[in-house]
């Protein structure tokens, strides 16, 4: 749920949305330590996320997101960060 709301407000340009949700998000996971493994695939993505908004969007940064993204493991929605940075670069 907390993967879906952080992607609506990132769709929406919604950035201080986005943040919030992401800081959230990483307070839940903390407290609620029951699954490591699901507990590593959405801390994954929300530090993926977080890299992606507060990234200066230049040319190495871009290439360094692509490099990080891909050698993540695990991630949820690994598509679709990877579709963000895309877009970031056109």
């Amino acid at each position: 749920m907390r993967v879906l709301l952080c992607k609506a407000h990132f769709e929406n340009d919604e950035w201080e949305l986005v943040d919030s949700t992401l800081q959230n998000a990483k307070i839940f996971l903390l407290r609620h330590k029951s699954k490591a493994y699901q507990l590593q695939i959405y801390k994954n993505f929300f530090k993926l996320l977080h890299s992606i908004i507060h990234s200066k969007q230049t040319k190495t940064d871009i290439a360094k997101l692509n490099i990080l993204i891909s050698e993540t493991h695990p991630a949820a929605e690994k598509a679709w960060l990877m579709e963000k940075v895309r877009e970031i670069e056109k």
